[in-house]
């Protein structure tokens, strides 16, 4: 099975580099081979994923976060082909896989790579171009995610923090003035105006580290 591994060093404030010896030894040493590419700048993995799977790659694993994980989806369904997503969780929140079934410690994500266990799972898609695993938000949520990327970037000792790095983030915004956005919906055949704080679209279960908005994803 032809694998490509795509490594985000940055994600979680520089969480996986640490872990990459073990992770490959374990790998290897269960006879698992692959190849290794590294992400370099913000959207790099969309551009590697599409690149692998064009390649005919079997399997796309992402080692990183949430945002690796996104960008290697998009870069998939932008290819021709569709090689399973595998995921080595080590990013800040890891939200996805909390409404996966993969686990959160490292070996035990190394073991489903190699029982080739995979299963199928929706993909939303936004104005036909922009695609994601997890969830969409628009307005508060959103605008609460973009503080937390800011406050990551700015302040990298926070990955100690984890995810209540989103916590901090949405209480900062809480303590801020509302801004609120006139939208149309077409949903079921209804048309809805409304003014709105924030929308969630949403295909998995948790977002913002803790926040469970859709026990039912």
């Amino acid at each position: 099975m032809k694998t490509e591994l795509i490594i985000n060093l940055t994600a979680g404030g520089g969480k996986p580099r640490p872990h990459l010896k073990t992770i490959f030894k374990y790998l290897k040493e269960n006879g698992f081979n692959f190849k290794v590419s590294y992400t370099s700048h913000h959207g790099d993995a969309i551009e590697l994923a599409q690149k692998a799977a064009d390649k005919g790659m079997d399997l796309i694993v992402s080692i990183g976060g949430d945002g690796t994980v996104n960008e290697i989806v998009n870069g998939i369904m932008k290819s021709k082909n569709d090689p399973p997503l595998g995921i080595i969780p080590l990013g800040w929140a890891n939200d996805f896989i909390k409404s996966t079934d993969i686990p959160s410690d490292i070996i035990e994500a190394c073991k489903i790579l190699i029982k080739g266990k995979t299963k199928k799972i929706d993909i939303g898609v936004i104005n036909n171009q922009i695609y994601f695993a997890n969830i969409c938000g628009i307005g508060f949520d959103a605008e609460t995610a973009q503080l937390a990327n800011q406050m990551k970037s700015k302040y990298p000792n926070l990955r100690i923090l984890g995810a209540f790095v989103y916590v901090f983030a949405t209480i900062k915004k809480l303590l801020s003035p509302f801004s609120y956005h006139n939208v149309k919906i077409k949903f079921d055949g209804q048309e809805i105006h409304s003014k709105i704080l924030f929308i969630a679209i949403s295909n998995g279960k948790i977002y913002g580290g803790r926040f469970n908005i859709t026990p039912e994803a």
